[in-house]
């Protein structure tokens, strides 16, 4: 059986009154997701605890609530993290090949609800990889309001 860890973000206050971005629809679509499973696959998985860093950034782990989901990866408390996309878990290509090779060591997966890709394949990795480049690219052009192309 999993042992879920929810992980919710949200960098900015106008980011929080967005209904599909609140951490409260965040929560509740990730709950939904678990149930959802778990009629599927019966004993698919339990909610072990939530972790909520509300006006964090993701551009780096220095995130209070995101340190203490790691330490329950490294402790095995939690073997899988949900978020709905992965963008809530970084938005930094070094800090996701840290997370990366640190999720291998602990047996630990993640689970995006938004993306919905299997990083048990090959496939999979190459997606999750160029997916972290565009949330770093978002994070830039946020910070520099203008594409160059």
């Amino acid at each position: 059986m999993k042992r879920i860890g929810i992980y919710l973000r949200v960098s900015t206050e106008e980011q929080a009154r967005i209904v599909d971005g609140s951490l409260v629809s965040q929560r509740q679509r990730l709950i939904d997701f678990v149930e959802g499973q778990n009629r599927k696959d019966n004993g698919w998985g339990v909610v072990i605890d939530f972790y909520c860093d509300e006006g964090k950034s993701a551009k780096d782990m220095k995130r209070p609530e995101f340190q203490r989901l790691l330490k329950d990866v490294k402790s095995q408390r939690i073997n899988v993290i949900l978020a709905t996309e992965l963008s809530r878990l970084s938005r930094s290509i070094s800090d996701f090949c840290e997370l990366w090779d640190m999720f291998k060591k602990h047996e630990t997966s993640f689970i995006t609800i938004r993306e919905n890709f299997d990083t048990t394949t090959a496939a999979g990795e190459m997606m999750v990889f160029n997916l972290i480049n565009f949330a770093q690219l978002g994070r830039f052009c946020k910070k520099k309001s203008v594409i160059y192309i």
